[in-house]
């Protein structure tokens, strides 16, 4: 099991910093420093220049690779005279628009959502908590709908954790507003799913999640030049909690009225029907009867009471 955790942790990290690391060419030119290249014995002799239609002036190189001329950017500054050396490391980006393009971040915020709800998913205690959900409730809060709801809170949150990178934001700008939130819910809802609640916040500390979003967070910061890429952890941590609640004041809602629906129900299956006053006619519902019918109605007689004998 030690050995299964230290695998996970080691590949997840080094595929969360990959990915965290090439993000960012989605709205910003990006170093591919994998794929630098040095040549030796170079001249700035070598170097030429080429306009574009706006005016500015590009200095660029040839480099022979096999059989091609493969032209390159020159960039004074990686150049060393003192060895003869220059390092070429190539760029990529922005894949979405201009620099710092909106619609590149909004692919980049998108990605991270989608990436913390699988991760989520595939934790091995949100499954377990589901299940014992499920069986405490007696089915009221099914194990689907936990783990849904908890992998959307995680989503959301490193969502918001990865704008609050790219944009440099204050953590406290982002976590006061739903922890408020947070506590007037839990004001509101009841103990069995505020239980469950802010139980469900410690699934974001699981095998599978924290190296993946630590590293996609500070592969993230590495290229956009953030102070830090924490925080993301706190953000989904929070952002669970509230959805969790909020179905919670969902299923609740529909249980009352469940309730209620099937008290009405019953009330009227517990009135009893009086047949014999229904059957019971009035004289003069017999008199409007009779004439509607052409008959006459004759009353009833009196019986006869004898006098006392003389």
């Amino acid at each position: 099991m030690g050995l299964f955790n230290i695998g996970i942790e080691l590949g997840l990290a080094k595929l969360g910093n990959q990915v965290g690391g090439a993000l960012p060419s989605s709205f910003k030119a990006i170093e591919l420093t994998d794929q630098q290249k040095t040549i030796s014995n170079f001249s700035p002799d070598t170097v030429q220049t080429a306009v574009t239609r706006d005016g500015e002036k590009r200095a660029f190189f040839y480099l022979k690779e096999k059989n091609e001329y493969l032209p390159l950017p020159y960039n004074g500054r990686q150049y060393n005279p003192d060895t003869g050396q220059y390092t070429y490391v190539p760029t990529r980006g922005p894949l979405f628009g201009g620099k710092g393009g909106i619609g590149g971040i909004i692919v980049v915020i998108l990605f991270a959502f989608i990436l913390g709800y699988a991760a989520t998913l595939a934790e091995p205690a949100l499954n377990a908590l589901g299940a014992t959900v499920e069986e405490l409730t007696v089915g009221a809060f099914k194990k689907s709908l936990l783990m849904q709801s908890v992998a959307l809170g995680v989503g959301a949150g490193i969502a918001g954790g990865v704008a609050k990178i790219i944009w440099n934001l204050p953590l406290i700008w982002l976590l006061a507003p739903p922890y408020v939130l947070l506590l007037f819910a839990t004001f509101i809802s009841t103990e069995e799913f505020v239980n469950i609640g802010w139980d469900s916040a410690g699934v974001t500390t699981g095998p599978i999640t924290v190296p993946l979003v630590l590293a996609l967070g500070l592969g993230i910061s590495g290229q956009v030049g953030g102070v830090e890429g924490f925080g993301i952890l706190a953000m989904a941590s929070v952002y669970p909690i509230l959805s969790v609640l909020a179905v919670g004041l969902l299923v609740t809602r529909k249980r009352k009225a469940a309730l209620k629906e099937s008290e009405q129900s019953c009330r009227q299956e517990v009135i009893p029907s009086t047949p014999q006053a229904s059957n019971r006619s009035s004289p003069s519902s017999m008199k409007s009867k009779a004439a509607r019918n052409g008959t006459a109605v004759r009353a009833p007689r009196r019986a006869r009471t004898k006098g006392p004998a003389s």
